[in-house]
């Protein structure tokens, strides 16, 4: 989605820079004007759930918001979400189950963690999909449904697991 691509990038970069400048009060100050932000920001997520909860139709509105992929990031960021994360990554990985079929692999949600994943991989056919894309899809299925993972073990692919934006984020406390 590039709307949310596109701030999910400038913010990564920003975070770096900042990161990378030497400790001083200006680097303190922005931190704790980014951290005020993101307070004001829950306190109004907070209170349009909970207007939109208070509707006849509110709970099935609040399920609906959830599954938006602009929506659950920002819910996530804020330890909003109405489901678990192991909930919301085991219907992603149930997603995922008919297209890896179709392209000769198998896929098993094997656990889930704080901020961890781990899904095997197993051959189901002829496989008809490189490793590459086949860990793009795995990895962009959870990380829509649970943006807050941190890390996605897939056993039976090479290659090193990706580290999400929003870990770039300070947990809350």
């Amino acid at each position: 989605m590039a709307d949310l691509e596109s701030p999910m990038e400038r913010i990564a970069s920003l975070v770096e820079e900042l990161e990378r400048s030497p400790e001083s009060p200006t680097r303190e100050r922005a931190r704790a004007l980014v951290q005020a932000v993101l307070d004001l920001h829950r306190v109004g997520l907070v209170r349009i759930l909970e207007m939109a909860a208070a509707r006849p139709d509110g709970s099935d509105l609040v399920r609906e918001l959830s599954t938006d992929q602009t929506v659950t990031l920002l819910m996530s960021l804020h330890d909003l979400q109405p489901e678990s994360a192991e909930t919301r990554v085991r219907a992603a990985v149930d997603g995922l189950r008919p297209l890896l079929l179709e392209q000769g692999v198998a896929i098993e949600l094997e656990g889930t963690g704080e901020d961890a994943v781990r899904v095997r991989l197993r051959k189901a056919g002829t496989i008809r999909a490189a490793d590459a894309r086949l860990r793009a899809e795995i990895e962009g299925a959870i990380f829509r449904s649970a943006p807050e993972i941190a890390t996605i073990e897939i056993d039976g692919l090479d290659g090193a697991p990706v580290v999400p934006l929003t870990r770039l984020i300070e947990p809350r406390k």
